[in-house]
């Protein structure tokens, strides 16, 4: 007897939550309801596929072994389905996208409402990064990522969205608010923003599965890279790892901090923040969307990019929604985004920052 796909795509939903109530809280059903169907299962391939353990539901060794495959398979029957079927009006389907709290901060909300709005029956999740981001894309656990990256590994594809440029923050009233003396900024005590827990944690996460992502831009790395010799650049008098945090702490203090210009320009006039607008050159860095190459043509993941795509023109005016590359390994530097979707896999990469997403 063949079991019914959608008990197939059942026991992918238990297996996932390790619990037959949460599987059916996320398929909207009764609980008996999602027994009933496992039970069913069970007799067809004639094994428990999961039994009771203090954390939940365990599952045996032969669930362990089919899960990829039918996970596999009923992905590949979907995206066959999606590329001529997909609907955003009608669909049921589950989107989720990985970023990290200064994406979330600029683009969650809008990002989140265009997409419930335009297709009012799917499921949106924003979920942080993990160090399994290219595992979790390559087999569909995330449809699109979005930060500043490294190298990425082949079987990611990439698509420039903005570019985003650091300036340096005081608090409005500041002595140095209305002033461009960079000796004077540089004397003043600084707060740095790292997510890293060391200055070697700070490409934590580069180069897991071929992709790198550095978690900070280090203000003293920029100063030395960029001030004139002369300068002295004294080290930060303390540290934060987020850079909601690293404004609330300048907006009460007479500390300075070198942070994202747009997130600055959201929150000044309620945090009461300065931009201190020095005659220094800083490195823009570019924010990029990332995906798994197998789904480069899946009706649905194209519709998820073009959404992104226009939130992110809209939000900001930055770039325009079509007419970008789909890169797999290119330089990403500010005026690079019209290059060819085939770039050099052997002599490219995204030289540019994490801020933290």
């Amino acid at each position: 007897m063949t079991p019914d796909l959608n008990l197939y795509r059942l026991f992918l939903m238990v297996f996932d939550e390790r619990s037959v109530s949460a599987a059916a809280a996320r398929l909207n059903v009764t609980q008996p309801a999602v027994s009933h169907a496992l039970n069913r299962l069970r007799l067809t391939l004639g094994d428990r596929l999961f039994t009771r353990s203090p954390s939940g539901l365990r599952p045996t060794p032969y669930a362990l072994d089919i899960e990829p495959r039918v996970r596999q398979a009923i992905r590949s029957l979907m995206q066959s389905s999606e590329r001529t079927n997909f609907d955003p009006h009608t669909t049921e389907r589950s989107f989720t996208i990985a970023a990290g709290p200064y994406l979330c901060e600029l683009v969650a909300q809008d990002l989140l409402i265009a997409a419930i709005t335009t297709a009012p029956r799917s499921q949106f999740l924003i979920r942080k990064h993990t160090d399994r981001l290219v595992e979790d894309l390559v087999v569909g656990n995330i449809d699109l990522t979005l930060g500043t990256f490294g190298r990425i590994p082949a079987q990611l594809a990439a698509q420039p969205l903005l570019t985003e440029d650091m300036v340096w923050v005081v608090r409005k009233g500041h002595p140095m608010a209305e002033t461009i003396d960079v000796a004077a900024l540089l004397a003043l005590p600084r707060l740095n923003v790292s997510a890293a827990n060391s200055a070697e944690d700070e490409f934590m996460g580069s180069n897991v599965d071929g992709l790198e992502r550095r978690l900070t831009i280090n203000p003293e790395e920029v100063l030395m890279k960029h001030m004139p010799a002369a300068y002295h650049v004294p080290p930060a008098r303390g540290a934060v790892y987020d850079n909601r945090t690293a404004m609330q702490i300048i907006a009460r203090s007479n500390m300075a901090a070198f942070l994202p210009r747009r997130l600055v320009q959201a929150h000044a006039l309620e945090l009461g923040l300065r931009i201190v607008d020095v005659p220094m050159a800083t490195d823009a860095v570019t924010i990029s969307m990332l995906w798994s190459r197998d789904r480069t043509d899946s009706a649905a993941h194209i519709w998820l990019r073009e959404l992104t795509l226009r939130v992110i023109a809209d939000r900001f005016c930055a770039m325009p929604p079509s007419g970008l590359p789909v890169t797999g390994h290119s330089e990403n530097r500010p005026n690079d985004h019209m290059k060819s979707a085939h770039s050099d896999p052997e002599n490219s990469s995204f030289d540019a920052y994490d801020m933290h997403p």
